[in-house]
């Protein structure tokens, strides 16, 4: 149990548990504002039609 407390009391503990909350918080945050984006272009209006000659 002591290497337990010696891993605990490392300064560079708390950094190697916010990486993966970090990418997993940005994973989120950027389906958030896809999501987000997705609904606001549906209510735009319909996107005129481009006729090549």
């Amino acid at each position: 149990m002591q290497w337990l407390s010696e891993i605990f009391d490392m300064p560079l503990f708390p950094h190697l548990y916010m990486i993966p909350i970090v990418f997993v918080a940005g994973v989120m945050t950027g389906m958030q504002i896809k999501k987000i984006d997705e609904s606001e272009e549906e209510l735009l209006p319909p996107k005129p039609t481009i006729l090549e000659d």
